[in-house]
């Protein structure tokens, strides 16, 4: 009546990306485990596109002045996308 299906989908946790996203004076910074040339992207609530910047280490920060609002913080590498969401007061 059941049948088993024998395929497995593992991750390579070497390749999954951290991040760590946080704002200071209305800067966002992004710390992630992932030395791999990237794409930072940032989004308003409502989806528009703010910035978008290359990145090739480990420490970002986007010297943007943001206003108080609530942003998306997106990380692209190899075509997988990490995102974040941030509070910036």
């Amino acid at each position: 009546l059941f049948k088993t299906i024998a395929n497995a989908t593992a991750v390579d946790n070497d390749k999954a990306e951290t991040l760590a996203v946080f704002q200071q004076d209305g800067h966002i910074t992004i710390n992630r485990n992932n030395i791999l040339p990237g794409i930072v992207t940032v989004y308003n609530a409502m989806g528009k596109k703010l910035t978008g910047v290359s990145t090739t280490g480990t420490n970002t920060v986007l010297n943007t002045n943001f206003v108080p609002g609530v942003y998306l913080v997106t990380v692209t590498v190899g075509g997988n996308n990490t995102t974040k969401k941030i509070l910036i007061k």
